[in-house]
């Protein structure tokens, strides 16, 4: 289960580069996510959550978002400046991420 969500979690991260919309993105891939899932041994609800933070993290750092180019032009800082300032940030947020979803596996969270 644990392979099976990081999985999910990369493929989030993944497609957000290619489809911008959160619930675009959701329509998309839950119908076939929640699925397969329930196959390996997977919680729905941590299934959400790996789609969520893959979908959340990725708005701090892909060029495609739109939200993300408007702020830096707002400012002084270029994207390849706000890349390096941030680099260690999306370190740090991956681990966090992995490690909470280890958690979610370990106490099997869900269902409600």
């Amino acid at each position: 289960p644990f392979l099976a969500i990081l999985i999910i979690y990369l493929l989030a991260l993944f497609i957000e580069f290619f489809i911008g919309s959160g619930s675009a993105k959701a329509f998309l891939m839950m119908p076939i996510l929640l699925p397969l899932a329930d196959l390996v041994g997977v919680t729905r609800q941590l299934t959400v959550t790996a789609y969520c933070f893959g979908d959340g993290f990725s708005n701090l750092v892909y060029p495609t978002n739109p939200v993300l180019l408007i702020a830096l032009g707002l400012t002084v800082v270029s994207y390849p400046k706000w890349i390096r300032w941030t680099a260690k940030l999306w370190f740090w947020v991956l681990l966090v991420t992995v490690a909470f979803l280890g958690l979610g596996i370990a106490i099997g969270y869900g269902p409600f």
